[in-house]
């Protein structure tokens, strides 16, 4: 009995530990694969807020600085379609075609999404309506311009109604101009057990999201949990990733 007991407890404790393991695996590569892809608007030590590109559109007709209005192809990589609920948009321009020096990327409102016109090859089209862009950078978009959808989300550092430390992930809701509940990704965490630290290009610190080429995610996770390949843990506990970022486009 006292071998079958003892054996019970071992099965259950190497049970707990591979599920918390399987946990964290999932939500560092949840957190680290946001932020790896999206853009940096603000951060400190407990949230990040963050442009997270979630669809890739094309162009097919110059834009239309009357209307303010971009003709897309129907057609899309990512996610999801457009949503004129929650996204806004990355318009590529393209100053001059034999330089790269004068190329930018153009920030504006998704106000509303419409069926067709067609592009001139036949193929369906969709209008996007535009807000907060002027009239001259409306007509910097030609045809065969990239045009990305983007959501604003938030990693964040909260505590629950029972006292308990969790990292969350919202995402903001444009036509309500507010934030909804926190959704919890990895928890609970120690106390204050969730850091984000950015560095430049040179590997300082800086505060600037607009110099931040990497962010270290420090995590004070559960001490069941062991370190291994992907798992790196300092001595004092701390699950700490670095995450190079991607995306730095001109706001």
């Amino acid at each position: 009995m006292s071998v079958m007991v003892a054996g019970q407890r071992s099965y259950r404790r190497q049970q707990e530990l591979a599920e918390a393991n399987a946990t964290v695996r999932a939500a560092t590569a949840i957190l680290t694969g946001e932020l790896r892809g999206s853009e940096l608007l603000r951060g400190e030590g407990g949230s990040v807020t963050y442009r997270a590109f979630r669809n890739l559109y094309v162009t097919c007709r110059a834009a239309d600085p009357a209307r303010s209005a971009v003709v897309l192809r129907d057609d899309f990589l990512g996610f999801r379609p457009l949503d004129p609920q929650v996204d806004s948009i990355l318009l590529f321009a393209d100053g001059d075609p034999a330089t790269g020096s004068n190329d930018r990327w153009i920030h504006a409102d998704l106000r509303e999404i419409t069926a067709g016109p067609n592009c001139p090859d036949g193929l369906p089209g969709v209008t996007a309506r535009l807000a907060g862009i002027r009239g001259r950078d409306i007509q910097a978009i030609g045809a065969g311009a990239p045009v990305r959808g983007t959501a604003l989300w938030e990693i964040k550092r909260y505590r629950d109604a029972r006292g308990e430390w969790w990292v969350g992930m919202r995402r903001y809701h444009k036509a309500t101009h507010r934030w909804p509940a926190v959704q919890p990704v990895l928890g609970p965490i120690g106390p204050w057990g969730f850091e984000l630290r950015f560095y430049d290009s040179a590997g300082l610190h800086t505060d600037a999201p607009d110099r931040t080429v990497s962010v270290i995610l420090a995590l004070d996770v559960p001490r069941k949990i062991q370190s291994g390949p992907h798992l790196i843990l300092s001595e004092d506990g701390w699950l700490n990733l670095r995450v190079t970022l991607r995306n730095h486009l001109a706001r």
